[in-house]
């Protein structure tokens, strides 16, 4: 199901806890919102951002459990496990994040919304989750593939440590995806050698459960 009018606008976050420490909004988690692709920077009439394309971007709000900051435009590794956090069972892996993906051709991820690369999601709040439409990502900085892919080539989860901070992980490579569940998108640009960490402009079609 797609909601019209989201609890939260792309780049901005929800509080996950109370002032107790509690966790909270627990009824957001899962929903699907539908969001118009904007033009950072570019403003019409009213204020309002011009639109980058007519296609929109579908996103998933999802807790981050990852104990960590995690920051825009780099994958989100969905939790494997029954239950959330919160209790729900069964729902782990539609509800929270744990991190950045770390492996080659890793399935179960999201886009992490890349407007709020800067500011990023604070441990345990909610965030978007993009699973399909124009966004931006990041090439994996850690993998000669990196810097092997070209406009309309498909993409995968890469190889990244998780190191302190996984500053190293969640980006993406070129790859031939032989299962649709290892698909991140399509390239809207090519990529050389000496661009990892660049931002690479794509179209998001993960195969969301």
């Amino acid at each position: 199901m797609l909601y019209q009018i989201p609890p939260f606008e792309l780049g901005e976050t929800l509080d996950g806890t109370d002032s107790d420490d509690n966790l909270i909004n627990q009824h957001v988690l899962g929903t699907i919102y539908e969001f118009p692709a904007q033009q950072l920077g570019e403003s019409v009439v009213g204020g309002k951002k011009g639109r980058k394309t007519g296609r929109a971007i579908r996103a998933i709000a999802l807790r981050n459990i990852a104990g960590t900051t995690l920051y825009g435009k780099r994958l989100g590794a969905l939790k494997l496990a029954a239950d959330d956090s919160y209790g729900a069972e069964n729902m782990a892996l539609t509800h929270e994040v744990d991190g950045y993906t770390t492996e080659s051709e890793q399935k179960n991820f999201v886009i992490i919304d890349e407007f709020i690369e800067t500011n990023g999601v604070a441990d345990d709040d909610i965030f978007w989750g993009v699973i399909s439409g124009p966004c931006t990502v990041k090439p994996q900085a850690t993998e000669a593939a990196a810097g092997n892919f070209d406009y309309g080539d498909a993409l995968a989860a890469g190889t990244g440590a998780a190191t302190s901070g996984n500053s190293t992980a969640g980006g993406v490579v070129g790859h031939t995806c032989d299962e649709a569940g290892m698909l991140v998108g399509k390239a809207c640009s090519s990529v050389t050698s000496g661009q990892t960490w660049a931002e690479i402009p794509i179209i998001a079609c993960i195969n969301f459960i």
